[in-house]
């Protein structure tokens, strides 16, 4: 199965970046609102078997952390496929993500194969098509501070119309 641990986007901030859907912007397929996410580690295709190792693990990594409060502030692209918003800070995330990359690693997983780059993707670009106007037209995109409370494990099923993701565990961060 394949698999990520991921924090969901914060209501507010998701009805934000809903808007930020622009159909002039061609090529573009838009992830959609209920599926907008902070990918803390992608793990790929595993092996049913490592699911409880790996929930046990990570549990144990986040049991003593808080709550976040983070916003989207600004927006890029991986080349020419890939739109995002960034977050900020990213201090906080960054440390959180390193904790997990531990707990992935003690499951019994290897390490991960690039470095943690804190973002929400918002849409995936086959040709990108006014994207430098659509940049433009959005540069000051930013959402208000959020409290971002919990780590997902995820099943992530591809189809035809796009992934379908299943929360396998939730792990509630707590002040």
């Amino acid at each position: 199965m394949r698999l990520f641990l991921a924090m969901t986007v914060p209501r507010e901030t998701r009805a934000i970046l809903a808007r930020l859907r622009d159909d002039a912007l061609r090529g573009a397929r838009w992830v959609k609102a209920e599926q907008l996410h902070l990918t803390i580690r992608f793990l790929g295709e595993q092996d049913a078997a490592i699911v409880d190792a790996l929930a046990g693990e990570v549990s144990r990594a986040l049991r003593d952390r808080a709550p976040l409060t983070m916003r989207v502030r600004g927006l890029g692209t991986f080349g020419r496929r890939v739109l995002w918003g960034a977050l900020e800070p990213i201090e906080d995330v960054v440390s959180l993500a390193a904790d997990v990359e531990a707990a992935v690693q003690r499951a019994g997983l290897p390490a991960a194969d690039r470095p943690f780059a804190p973002h929400v993707t918002l849409a995936r670009l086959k040709r990108p098509e006014g994207l430098a106007p659509y940049l433009r037209a959005n540069a000051g995109a930013e959402t208000p501070l959020e409290r971002w409370d919990a780590v997902t494990l995820y099943r992530s099923e591809l189809g035809a119309r796009g992934a379908t993701h299943t929360a396998l565990h939730r792990f509630e961060l707590r002040p």
